[in-house]
């Protein structure tokens, strides 16, 4: 049976003597970069992002972009820290309580 380039590579690895020093040369790198590595319980990092999900049950496309989406866009367009990149408006049939995302069928 042939071999593949594949098995030739896993053949070259399994019978050179460096095999052993690569491994532990990986493994060490890597306790080297878990130990190096600065850790935060609470890093503080800034995300110029919020999700607003808002509901308007029963009314239509227009009266949920006019009454809701269009007021929330301009509330939230007055922060200097964060861009209004899109709005998504969903109306939905039947709005069950429990699912707060979404169209529940």
């Amino acid at each position: 049976m042939t071999m593949g380039i594949s098995g030739k590579i896993a053949q070259a690895f399994l019978r050179s003597k460096l095999t052993p020093l690569v491994t532990v040369a990986a493994l060490a790198t890597g306790v080297f970069a878990i130990l190096a590595i600065p850790r935060e319980e609470e890093p503080q990092i800034s995300v110029p992002m919020i999700d607003v999900f808002a509901g308007l049950p029963g009314a239509s496309p227009q009266e949920t972009e006019n009454l809701l989406a269009r007021p929330i866009e301009q509330l939230t367009g007055r922060s200097s820290s964060y861009i209004v990149r899109e709005t998504v408006a969903v109306t939905c049939p039947k709005v069950r309580p429990r699912r707060p995302v979404g169209c529940a069928q």
